[in-house]
């Protein structure tokens, strides 16, 4: 059965730093696409901020990754919580069978 995804608007940890981390690394593209059209076509070096533009596609990369990083710990975490705690979530007037009165067992 596939798993359910979030809706767009409910953000995980680590969520803004895949997305930021991934447009910093498509700018680092670009710059460095565009630092290699000189050498085809001949023309003058580019300026030098440029060719440090070009450096933010692994820095992004690496943004992106310590958002991966930061959602998988937290959904390891999210998986360690104790079962009763889960079904109380889902099923408000469930008790755990350790939550009940000795008399009633």
């Amino acid at each position: 059965m596939p798993e359910e995804r979030a809706p767009f608007e409910e953000r995980r940890p680590g969520d803004r730093l895949v997305i930021g981390g991934a447009a910093i690394f498509g700018v680092g593209l670009l710059a460095t696409l565009v630092t290699l059209v000189p050498f085809f076509i001949g023309g003058d070096p580019l300026p030098l901020p440029v060719y440090l533009a070009a450096g933010l596609a692994p820095l992004g990369v690496g943004v992106a990754l310590t958002g991966l990083v930061r959602a998988g710990r937290a959904r390891r975490r999210r998986s360690r919580r104790p079962a009763h705690r889960h079904l109380a979530q889902r099923h408000p007037g469930h008790q755990h069978p350790t939550h009940q009165h000795p008399a009633h067992r």
